[in-house]
């Protein structure tokens, strides 16, 4: 059964630097057992020096542990080293000098991914919006860096692994990242408009709108995996999950492998999902927990949300990641997302007996657009707006 938050007060940074929050003792989080009391969490500005407009997503170099790239929305991607942020940070590429970029709303540079044999065949995936002759298309291309990555630029010839019509300017998802199974998972939204109207994308198996993909892009452009859930029966081959609205930031955790999702809600819920194979994850028959426009078309049964929110706890949920860090062993086991309307963070412990939400204090006035995470397990906040861009969680 999902997990119902009520919102609870927040200690002011400074109280929460002094001390633990009280609560019962437990276990480790591990076996079903409660874990310890969540740690005074700090947001501390990150990467000094290196400031981005719009940005999106964060993402460590694969191999080189110092080296960092930030997405920004308008299409640019910008890299630098930990070590010496200003003094290092450089243009990687620029999308929108290179194609017809489309940006408004929530369109634009939403994705990047390396490729988990990077280091010798140079690839990274990028997923944007682009402008075409009637609309605008999704679309996820293949780039290359011929220098280890320092610089990235299209593969030559058609750099498409797939393009599809996009519909509106809004719940474009495109979060992308590879599984510990070696094929790349593409997140994407309804479609947009209000209430998933024509024709109902999310619960339609012919579209690739409102889903989760997963291919095997080891091969091009790509294909689908042989154990895609609809591989040989009706429903397209590529799509691994399906009834989402705007799944925005996906995460596999680092220990398990589960894939993870935050799914931006209409106007009653905002959930948290874990995302299995072939799962229904309910729009629009169903928005988080309740019921939103059931009809025949409807494929029950749906797979639960982990964690709902109602409107006056989050208002445009954010993806995080499961926090397998060091630094702070009182968030091990947890799932720590955020809301960009409301600029909240949450640690949601799902293996505690019964799973609970707490809180964390982060800044006031963040616009949170992502998180990201370290492969030491520690984890980063994006904002969106402000100066600092990024924060790290540090106890």
């Amino acid at each position: 059964m999902p997990t119902t938050v009520r919102s609870r007060t927040r200690a002011s940074l400074a109280a929460a630097a002094l001390a633990l929050l009280a609560c019962g003792s437990g276990g480790n989080g591990d076996g079903g057992g409660n874990p310890p009391p969540p740690a005074a969490v700090r947001f501390v500005p990150a990467f000094a020096g290196a400031d981005f407009s719009a940005p999106v997503k964060l993402v460590q170099h694969p191999t080189d542990a110092d080296r960092w790239y930030v997405v920004e929305q308008r299409g640019k991607v910008f890299t630098f080293l930990a070590s010496d942020p200003a003094a290092t940070r450089a243009l990687a590429v620029d999308v929108e000098a290179l194609f017809d970029l489309a940006s408004d709303s929530e369109e634009g540079l939403l994705g990047m991914a390396f490729s988990p044999d990077f280091a010798t065949d140079g690839e990274v995936f990028f997923a944007y919006t682009e402008l075409s002759a009637t609309n605008v298309d999704s679309v996820l291309a293949r780039f290359e860096s011929p220098d280890g990555g320092l610089t990235f630029a299209p593969v030559a010839g058609n750099p498409d692994v797939i393009r599809f019509d996009s519909e509106e300017s809004n719940h474009n998802g495109g979060d992308i990242a590879f599984g510990p199974d070696g094929f790349l998972y593409y997140a994407m939204g309804d479609g947009g408009g209000g209430g998933d109207p024509d024709p109902e994308d999310g619960q339609n198996l012919d579209t690739l709108l409102g889903k989760i993909l997963r291919l095997d892009v080891s091969v091009a452009p790509y294909r689908a995996p042989p154990d895609n859930p609809f591989v040989g029966s009706a429903g397209r081959d590529e799509i691994w999950a399906y009834g989402l609205r705007n799944p925005w930031r996906m995460s596999f955790d680092l220990q398990s492998g589960e894939l993870w999702a935050g799914d931006v809600g209409q106007s009653s819920r905002e959930e948290i999902d874990r995302i299995a194979k072939g799962g229904n994850y309910g729009w629009d028959c169903r928005e988080g927990d309740l019921s939103f426009d059931p009809d025949p078309n409807c494929m029950p049964p749906f797979v639960e949300p982990e964690v709902v929110h109602d409107r006056d706890e989050a208002r445009s949920i954010i993806g995080g990641y499961v926090y397998r860090g060091s630094a702070i062993p009182a968030l091990a086991n947890a799932y720590v997302y955020g809301d960009f309307l409301t600029g909240r963070v949450f640690a949601y412990y799902f293996q505690a007996n019964p799973p609970r939400v707490d809180e964390l204090a982060p800044p006031a006035g963040l616009r949170i657009s992502s998180f990201g995470q370290a492969r030491d397990g520690e984890i980063y906040l994006i904002d969106y707006t402000g100066s600092p861009s990024i924060y790290k969680l540090e106890p």
